[in-house]
């Protein structure tokens, strides 16, 4: 036998020591197939074949390790923070994945090998079943992720969030409420005032901030473009209609959702250019376009946003 895998382990992505003891087999078994390299330990008691492991993305990975800490775990825990964010599929950039993070009634706060324990008040619909797994409700996810990290990259999680309608603003002020003397918390209040469901990629929530953080007027999310008949020819990533400016943000990501069945890059590329002239001819904006290694530059990629809406206005704005 070379390897030892089952129907469920297929399912779940690992398979644990006490399950191995189960069936028969010993510790000497175990180390002979993580010698031979046939299989990996993704933490301690947990195992993956390694052929599979190395095929899986870094969320993967993450999410199935933490499949496995929540099944062992020694009293029932939710997965929570960033990794339930990941869990919910929701949106998150520079996350850190090395930590999995659990929340239960009964746990000590504490970090340990790989896992980051939190012990938080619960109630019933705090936890919410994501396929095998059972995290924090989503509105609970964003804001305890936003309170450990800052309010750009809570945002960009509550903007995913409200856009692919798992939460509702009401859900999140109410669990904001509940929050209210968390370690953290106090970027909360803004999070929850600059949120907005139309925003629909991080990029777009990052130049918001950028423009709040930077005292830039705040643009318009997915900003309606109607034909002279009334109706609607586009939407526009971000603009300022009393500026006669708008802003798209460009990425490798956002192609490869513009594109329809049977389309390759060049089809996608020829159908937006289009669709930019269609705009063109309607509105004779100033188009401005920013791609995503620019928000690594704060003030000068502020500047040049400053500088256009000033050039527009006829002066300082």
């Amino acid at each position: 036998m070379t390897t030892l895998w089952t129907p469920r382990t297929e399912d779940t992505g690992y398979i644990s020591r006490t399950e191995l003891l189960a069936l028969g087999y010993d510790d000497a078994f175990i180390q002979r197939r993580l010698r031979g390299g046939v299989w990996t330990r993704i933490r301690n008691g947990a195992y993956a074949v390694t052929e599979a492991w190395e095929r899986k993305t870094p969320v993967e990975q993450h999410l199935i390790r933490a499949r496995s800490v929540q099944r062992h775990a020694r009293s029932p825990v939710l997965l929570s923070h960033v990794t339930a964010l990941l869990a919910h599929d929701l949106p998150v950039w520079e996350a850190d994945l090395r930590d999995v993070h659990i929340t239960g009634r009964r746990t000590a706060g504490r970090k340990e090998a790989g896992i980051c324990h939190h012990r938080g008040m619960l109630v019933d619909s705090d936890g919410v079943d994501v396929g095998q797994d059972r995290a924090t409700h989503p509105a609970r996810a964003v804001l305890e992720y936003a309170t450990m990290t800052d309010l750009e990259h809570g945002l960009v999680a509550a903007d995913g969030a409200l856009h692919k309608r798992l939460v509702t603003a009401e859900q999140m002020h109410r669990q904001a409420q509940r929050m209210t003397h968390w370690p953290g918390a106090h970027c909360l209040r803004l999070l929850l005032s600059l949120m907005d469901p139309r925003i629909e990629s991080p990029g777009e929530s990052r130049v918001r901030h950028l423009c709040w953080v930077f005292g830039i007027p705040m643009p318009v999310p997915q900003f309606e473009v109607r034909d002279a008949w009334g109706r609607v020819i586009a939407f526009l990533d971000l603009a300022w209609p009393e500026y006669g400016v708008f802003l798209e943000f460009d990425g490798r990501v956002k192609y490869a959702q513009l594109a329809r069945p049977g389309e390759d890059a060049v089809d996608v590329v020829m159908r937006e250019k289009r669709r930019e002239q269609r705009i063109d001819d309607r509105l004779g904006w100033d188009r401005m376009r920013v791609v995503w290694a620019e928000l690594d530059s704060r003030a000068r990629l502020a500047r040049r946003i400053t500088g256009r809406l000033e050039r527009a206005a006829g002066g300082s704005l």
